[in-house]
């Protein structure tokens, strides 16, 4: 089945926007699966096509996995679509059986050229306010896809592996902190950037701060998109938390074990929203969270508290 995907496109700012809902009825009936997914694929390919017209200075490749659309000039589409088909495999091969698109088709990739094509296009995706700079995000409104921007001088290896890493764990719902956590080390070490470099200044600081003011803002997800610096913090601390998880349970990029492996891919695989993980972190890695907190944090009243948290809840240290 092919639908004429002109019925269904919308324009803002001066872009063709598919309408994702209309498109799904249309093809929710589609069996087998298989047909299923080509008609997907061939509205997608519409849309890019679409993209294309609007925007000459701009192409787009295939690949196993993906649609990458980018500047026509140079080899950045390319390139990148190798990039992404290695980076999937990598991330596949740590997680296995756990880390999977999450796209009724290829997924997308568009690859802006210049801040005003990317902020255009990303602008449709956020409601009112104010809002950060950004070099890439993964939408998983519609149909799933990633935009990213490319920066002069900067190569688009880690903003592609960070983005890709929500792609393939999105549909999993994790606790805001593994996921945020899993993107920043596989943007150092399948995407080479230079990672979270923190001397005893800044653990200090970490220290200080969330005995003054507790967990509850890094485990159930607000401090990462809080103003202020709590949303620096609540990275970084997402990225120690991770690495203290993968150096006791070595997935396989850094020389696996295989039942260490498995533990830890079952503990992402059981991780709840709800209590942050404490439930799976409990049953399948055999400690809870505030003692892995604890051993970069110190002594404290580490552990998660379910039904959220307190800005002005005090922690209780040993």
């Amino acid at each position: 089945m092919r639908i004429d995907l002109s019925r269904s496109m919308e324009w803002r700012e001066e872009l063709p926007r598919p309408n994702w809902d209309l498109v799904e009825r249309h093809l929710e009936t589609i069996r087998p699966e298989d047909e299923k997914i080509a008609a997907w694929n061939d509205a997608v390919t519409q849309w890019l096509d679409q993209l294309c017209d609007t925007c000459p200075d701009y192409a787009w490749v295939e690949s196993k996995f993906f649609y990458v659309f980018g500047p026509r000039e140079g080899s950045v589409v390319r390139s990148a679509s190798r990039q992404a088909e290695s980076y999937y495999h990598d991330i596949y091969m740590t997680m296995p059986h756990f880390a999977e698109l999450q796209s009724p088709g290829k997924l997308a990739v568009l690859i802006w050229g210049n801040d005003d094509d990317y902020y255009r296009y990303v602008s449709d995706f956020y409601g009112e306010g104010t809002f950060g700079m950004s070099g890439g995000m993964y939408l998983s409104a519609g149909y799933p896809h990633i935009a990213v921007h490319t920066f002069v001088g900067h190569s688009l290896g880690p903003t592609l592996a960070h983005e890709l890493t929500h792609a393939v764990l999105g549909g999993h719902k994790l606790p805001l902190w593994i996921e945020e956590g899993l993107a920043q080390m596989f943007e150092v070490s399948i995407g080479g950037g230079y990672g979270l470099l923190l001397d005893p200044k800044q653990a200090k600081k970490h220290r200080r701060y969330w005995r003054m003011r507790g967990l509850g803002t890094f485990w159930f997800g607000e401090g990462f998109s809080a103003a202020g610096g709590v949303q620096s913090l609540c990275y970084q601390l997402a990225v120690v938390m991770l690495h203290l998880l993968v150096s006791e349970h070595q997935p396989r990029w850094f020389g696996f074990v295989r039942g260490r492996q498995e533990r830890f891919v079952e503990f992402l695989r059981h991780a709840q929203v709800e209590d942050a993980g404490q439930a799976s972190a409990e049953e399948h890695l055999g400690f809870g969270l505030e003692e892995l907190a604890a051993r970069f944090l110190g002594p404290g009243d580490w552990r998660p508290v379910t039904g959220g948290w307190s800005p002005d809840r005090p922690v209780r240290s040993s």
